[in-house]
């Protein structure tokens, strides 16, 4: 679905006269691959906190869930 996105994004970009995103600019070869890199880059970052939000040992709850311990 993402790649469809992306493929009917740049078509349309590359139609337009004023386009938000050039797309001729992915011809440059340094443009492209520090694009790249970021996403790249950007998907492991958020992958990583995920991974570590999830098995840190701690148990996040909500407001609704949580429990005073001063009342016991």
């Amino acid at each position: 679905m993402a790649a469809a996105a992306g493929t009917a994004f740049a078509i349309v970009e590359w139609r337009q006269s004023r386009p938000v995103l050039p797309v001729r600019l992915f011809a440059d070869a340094r443009f492209a691959t520090v694009n790249a890199a970021s996403v790249l880059l950007g998907f492991g970052a958020n992958g990583a906190f995920t991974l570590l939000s999830l098995y840190s040992g701690r148990r996040v709850w909500g407001p609704c869930f949580t429990r005073r311990w001063d009342a016991v």
